[in-house]
């Protein structure tokens, strides 16, 4: 029993003892008692710099945002005079809500006003301003359309002149000729002026002949002065950056869309969450109520929210200002179709002039 007793305290004297051979990380044999304070070490070492990278990661807002403040405001074209609005909707399009901190299970009419804000926020953000958007980058997308109408132009032109040398249609014409010579000299029988009347055919005939001829290079011109002068309408009525109406390109559609992006979506993300009219005077006012671009960067997690509300009433629980974000969420999308309208309206009648001018051009031979 002595023995046994005697064995079992050398085998634990050794165990404690006797350094163990383990694989280290780099797959070498190495003592584990031996390593054990470089082991040790290290591993405070990687523990500090994970922690001191995950606190320089984190901000005093909170998680950090997915679009960079300086990132976002080049795209935005506030630094650089071209807007990039592509970019804007599809990365930072939906940031641009009503932000607000919950309140408790108990607090309905907190939790109403909540609904509300976030149910018609959504439907400007996913409805209403997207369609608007669509329609005028299709609508003032000038090169393409004055380049397709021109294309169109030179095809009609074509069509025509060749109808117009066509046997057929000579023959037509003649029969149509000899027919208005018999009508003038009908009526110079019965009420006199037949010469008047036979120097209308005859300009009719000219006029017409020539305007086959040209027709075509007369109305490309038209087209191409009208888009030019779209352009200047809105650089004397814009207060944007008038470089960025400077040709009829993807310049001038961004700058459009930017103009109205700023209205329909910028302005209820600045009223609402800052009481500004705008994002720029918001972040004018960054150090009292927080950086906008912060929220507009995405990423906008509690400890965020939390971190406004400390100091910015309109997103406060206890701000009393819920119903306030609601009313403006609920005309956003009021004063998206508002704005959106009118530009709507003048970028569709210019197609409609082009294409009117088109169909004048393919039924001249006929009239």
């Amino acid at each position: 029993m002595k023995r046994i007793l005697l064995t079992l305290a050398v085998l634990l004297g050794t165990a404690f003892f006797v350094p163990q051979n383990v694989v280290l990380a780099d797959g070498t044999i190495g003592s584990a008692n031996a390593n054990s304070s470089v082991i040790g070490k290290n591993n405070k070492s990687s523990l500090k710099t994970d922690t001191t990278k995950q606190t320089n990661s984190l901000s005093n807002d909170g998680s950090p945002a997915n679009q960079s403040e300086s990132t976002i405001r080049d795209k935005l074209g506030e630094t650089t005079g071209s807007p990039d609005m592509n970019w804007v909707t599809s990365n930072i399009l939906a940031n641009y809500k009503m932000y607000h901190e919950d309140g408790s299970i108990t607090d309905f009419a907190l939790g109403a006003s909540h609904i509300v804000t976030d149910l018609f926020t959504a439907i400007n953000l996913n409805i209403v301003y997207p369609l608007f958007d669509q329609s005028l980058s299709t609508m003032f997308d000038l090169t393409n359309i004055t380049n397709g109408v021109n294309n169109i132009l030179t095809d009609v032109g074509q069509y025509t002149k060749s109808s117009w040398q066509s046997q057929a249609f000579k023959d037509l014409l003649y029969l149509a000729f000899g027919i208005g010579l018999v009508w003038v000299f009908a009526k110079t029988i019965n009420h006199g002026g037949g010469l008047k009347s036979i120097l209308t055919v005859l300009v009719v005939a000219i006029i017409g002949t020539a305007w086959v001829g040209s027709g075509s290079k007369v109305l490309q011109t038209i087209n191409t002065l009208t888009s030019q002068a779209q352009t200047q309408v809105f650089t004397a009525t814009s207060n944007i950056n008038q470089t960025s109406f400077s040709d009829t390109g993807d310049s001038f559609q961004n700058a459009l869309r930017y103009v109205y992006f700023q209205k329909a979506v910028a302005r209820p993300f600045a009223l609402g969450n800052f009481g500004q009219a705008d994002v720029a005077s918001a972040y004018q006012n960054k150090d009292k109520q927080g950086n906008p671009y912060r929220l507009i960067g995405g990423n906008v997690d509690d400890k965020v929210i939390a971190s406004f509300a400390s100091k910015n009433h309109y997103i406060s629980k206890d701000g009393g200002l819920e119903w306030y974000q609601s009313a403006i969420a609920f005309m956003s999308p009021v004063m998206s179709v508002a704005y959106g309208v009118p530009l709507l309206m003048i970028g569709l009648a210019n197609l409609l002039v082009q294409l009117g001018a088109v169909l004048l051009y393919y039924l001249a031979p006929f009239t």
